[in-house]
């Protein structure tokens, strides 16, 4: 394992892959023999079997290394007599435990490393940016032409999935062992600049020291980083991960600017039902409790008018009238804001008119319930017959979706963006499909795909609106 200041090797010039010493356990394979001396014999097969476990081990304990020195570095700031009680087994620097919280970390302690130049490293395919980004999905960036395997195969086989534009020095992609180590050193970093108040709220917003000695200590870490323009592989792995980082961490959450404040309402009534004929047909149901409860914004409590008539039912909703021989209503009005002028309910005309008496309470009260619970159908007096229930057919000519159709909307999380990708294929899918295909993704690289597509996104749109409000 390469410690700080570790400087990264430059390709071979012959085949002399045996001498060469790699940075991470992920290029242990070059050690094996090329491809075409390859045979398929038993022994060969159990020693590929015993490398790709040991680099498995070997990227665990590496990332469990780097735990422990955070860990201990943390101890030795906050308790700095520690250091000269041990041996000081990390060789932190003394001017650490200097001030009891306050003193100087290891990060930032050395210099930038120079930029590495193009032309010594001829073999690496991604050294700009758009050298990457340029290439289509179909392409892809390691494509063999063999079997794609899926699920639990590419986790046990340490398949890179999400960082393919990593490469060593020979131009050969890591793999999915060392990107690992390598989100989990970022996320160090990342935590030692939340405890120490210098992360950032989006990593659009980070300043340049912290952006600096994020990419050194990247750099230091994990040599392969620093083979590109402007420390862009490093900060390609912040814009993907930090997002999702940030918010499931951050021990700040982000307050409301505007506190609103809300009153509940509660009005209970009795109505008494009225005498009607009874049909030979038609029959009084038991006594019918309702309780509802009405959302009211400022917008709609400033139009209200309790001494309204109340509107009719609309044509698309018919119901039939029922007769029940005792209704209970109680209803629950909330409103969204305070109201410190009674006046704004009942808006002023143009012209003075004389002042009708205010109404009293039972008045008010039943306004209410009818202006919340307005006849299902017009009342018998009511001219011209009822308005027929509009068809399926009729619904979908209008535009809507039919029951159970999945729809997407515009957010931005992993489940809406794959279903806008299913959708197209699927156009009369309903949500349960679409449940039991998102269940099904779970723990592939397909959901992992989408996840750093919505943190992306995210992050993209986060960028945005922070370009606009500069």
């Amino acid at each position: 394992m390469l410690g700080y200041g570790s400087e990264i090797q430059k390709p071979h010039a012959t085949f002399d892959q045996w001498n060469y010493r790699s940075s991470s356990p992920a290029h242990a394979s070059t050690l094996m023999l090329p491809s075409s001396q390859r045979t398929s014999s038993p022994f060969h097969q159990n020693a590929e079997f015993r490398v790709h476990k040991l680099e498995k081990e070997n990227s665990l304990l590496c990332v469990e290394n780097e735990a422990i020195k955070l860990a201990y570095h943390e101890l030795v700031t906050a308790v700095p007599a520690l250091i000269a009680a041990t041996s000081n087994p990390f060789g932190l620097p003394v001017a650490a435990a200097s001030g009891a919280g306050s003193g100087p970390s290891p990060f930032g302690q050395l210099k930038t490393p120079r930029p590495l130049l193009k032309s010594d490293y001829p073999f690496v395919n991604f050294w700009n940016r758009n050298d990457f980004m340029g290439l289509t999905k179909s392409d892809g960036v390691s494509n063999t032409g063999g079997p794609n395997p899926r699920g639990g195969a590419l986790a046990s086989q340490g398949v890179n999935v999400s960082g393919k534009y990593i490469e060593d020095a020979n131009g050969e992609v890591v793999d999915g062992y060392r990107v690992t180590a390598i989100g989990k050193f970022a996320q160090g970093l990342w935590f030692w600049l939340l405890e120490h108040g210098r992360a950032p709220p989006t990593w659009g917003r980070a300043s340049i020291d912290v952006v600096q000695l994020y990419c050194d200590e990247m750099g230091r870490q994990f040599p392969e980083l620093r083979l590109c323009t402007d420390n862009w592989k490093a900060k390609q792995i912040a814009t993907n991960n930090y997002p999702s980082w940030i918010k499931n961490h951050s021990k700040v959450k982000i307050e409301e600017a505007v506190e609103v404040k809300s009153t509940t309402v509660k009005q209970e009534a009795q109505v008494k039902p009225q005498k009607r004929a009874l049909s030979a047909l038609s029959t009084s149901p038991p006594d019918i409790e309702q309780s509802k409860k009405i959302k009211l914004d400022d917008k709609d409590l400033l139009s209200f008018n309790p001494l309204a008539e109340p509107n009719s039912a609309p044509p698309d909703t018919p119901a039939a009238e029922p007769a029940p021989s005792a209704v209970t209503t109680a209803t629950s009005l909330e409103i969204s804001s305070d109201v410190s002028h009674t006046a704004a309910v009942f808006p002023a005309t143009a012209t003075q008119e004389p002042v009708a008496p205010a109404p009293t309470k039972a008045e008010v009260q039943a306004a209410l319930i009818q202006t919340a619970f307005p006849p299902a159908v017009p009342s018998p007096t009511s001219e011209g017959p009822a308005p027929p229930a509009p068809s399926q057919s009729t619904a979908v000519t209008r535009g809507r979706a039919l029951p159970g159709k999945m729809t997407a909307t515009n957010s931005l999380t992993p489940r809406n963006l794959c279903a806008r990708d299913w959708i197209p294929k699927n156009r009369h899918g309903t949500r349960a499909q679409f449940g039991q295909y998102w269940d099904g993704l779970a723990n592939t690289p397909e959901e992992e795909y989408w996840n750093t597509v919505s943190a992306s996104a995210k992050a993209n749109a986060a960028t945005n609106a922070a370009l606009a409000l500069a």
